[in-house]
């Protein structure tokens, strides 16, 4: 069964390529049967936005193959969706990037007020919240979110009832380009090798016999390079790259 989640997701995909069909082919799925398809309903066709014949039939079907299908490939896409009510209450998800996130569990969101998923780093909810609201005001938006070391932009979609009200918003994040490295220094690395060894801030200073606030001066630095919010994203990078052990 295709989840609301999932068909909103096929909607803004096709949206986003010009046409359900286009976005098929985006996915890298096998497009050819849904061609050449003949009839179509009037009321489908209307809701099409007034295509007719085989163009509508093509992209009724490729809109329900990429619903039921494609969305099960969304790691192909890099794409996370997840449809939100007027309250902010996540009603489902779908999608696998975010899941590197390690404080994403999409268990633990649904059914939750995004104000109150308190697992959410506080500079990424807030944001998130502004431009979700945003979208149940009617405006399309795109932000972006750096968490980790990891950076996604995320679009919020307002979605639409019969009556042209927005009912929910549909957010879609997809990984971001990483910037271009900025190189740390020998005494960040050395920091941050000491704070992977489990050294708090005191201790790292009075280890490299620097004051506190030396010390916090050069780990705000390395946020800044890297485009992290905190002391753990900035050791986890370290971690990936090599840096530290």
């Amino acid at each position: 069964m295709i989840s609301p989640t999932a068909l909103l997701t096929a909607l803004a995909l096709a949206e986003e390529h010009g046409g359900a069909r286009a976005a098929v082919r985006a996915v890298g799925l096998e497009a050819n049967p849904l061609e050449g398809m003949e009839g179509v309903r009037p009321d489908l066709a209307r809701q099409l936005g007034g295509l007719v014949g085989a163009d509508a039939t093509g992209e009724a079907a490729a809109l329900g193959f990429l619903a039921g299908r494609a969305t099960h490939r969304l790691r192909t896409l890099d794409v996370s969706s997840f449809l939100m009510d007027q309250d902010l209450v996540v009603r489902g998800a779908e999608g696998r990037s975010i899941m590197r996130l390690p404080w994403f569990a999409a268990d633990l969101f649904v059914a939750r007020q995004v104000p109150d998923i308190t697992e959410m780093p506080e500079d990424v909810r807030a944001t998130t919240v502004t431009n979700y609201r945003a979208a149940l005001r009617g405006e399309r938006r795109t932000f972006a979110f750096t968490s980790y070391g990891l950076r996604y932009t995320v679009e919020s979609v307002p979605v639409r009832g019969e009556d042209g009200h927005v009912r929910a918003v549909l957010g879609l994040a997809r990984p971001a380009a990483p910037a271009a490295d900025v190189p740390l220094t020998a005494r960040e690395r050395e920091m941050l090798q000491l704070a992977a060894n489990g050294l708090s801030g005191p201790q790292i200073a009075a280890h490299l016999v620097l004051s506190p606030g030396t010390v916090k001066t050069h780990f705000q630095n390395i946020y800044k390079k890297w485009g992290v919010s905190d002391r753990a994203g900035a050791v986890a990078r370290a971690l990936r790259q090599g840096l530290i052990d």
